[in-house]
């Protein structure tokens, strides 16, 4: 809106955020830690248009120019191939970069990037270890409750076998008596 003051709109939903004042070089906080730092001199009317998804890591990317020359990448500041630059990058894996951030158990307060990444890792491994422990619990739960049905609701094949010929010497006693009686009643009827 003028050269010490901004709009920001969301571009999806239309909606303002106000109108915020800054000094050149300041860094201002947009959302959720994203912060962005005007440099140089604003003029009225100017425009910069963010695209920020929810998903931004998992949709990072290297420049395709880099991709097919690496020798595009500089990593060195004066000379070329001094690799200064790189160093300063791998330099900063020890530096102080996250204040008063808590990771899961981890804890919270002041962590270089090497050690909030060993965080992240050790935090997920264990996570991963208790889920996978509680699987294999609750496969083993799963097991002996099959187990414990089938003995309750299974068949025996013996028993089944035990049954089914009781029933057939009933039955052939049955045939027999009744034999028997024809016999009778025949011999009877003969008198």
């Amino acid at each position: 809106t003028s050269s010490s003051s901004f709009t920001l709109n969301n571009l999806t939903t239309n909606a303002s955020s106000g109108t915020f004042t800054f000094s050149a070089g300041s860094a201002f906080n947009i959302k959720d830690g994203f912060a962005v730092t005007i440099s140089g001199i604003a003029k009225a009317g100017d425009k910069a248009i963010f695209s920020v998804s929810e998903n931004a890591a998992s949709e990072m990317s290297v420049s395709s120019i880099i991709i097919a020359d690496g020798r595009k990448i500089a990593a060195g500041s004066t000379d070329l191939g001094d690799g200064n630059n790189a160093l300063l990058m791998a330099d900063i894996q020890e530096e102080l970069s996250f204040n008063s951030v808590t990771w899961g158990g981890s804890g919270s307060g002041s962590f270089t990037f090497d050690e909030y990444y060993n965080a992240v890792v050790s935090t997920i491994g264990i996570g991963s270890f208790s889920a996978q422990s509680i699987l294999r619990q609750q496969e083993g739960i799963m097991l002996q409750l099959n187990s414990r049905r089938e003995s309750i609701s299974g068949v025996s094949i013996d028993e089944e076998m035990i049954k089914m010929i009781k029933f057939q010497q009933a039955y052939n006693a049955s045939a027999r008596m009744i034999t028997v009686v024809d016999e009778m009643l025949d011999t009877l009827s003969r008198i």
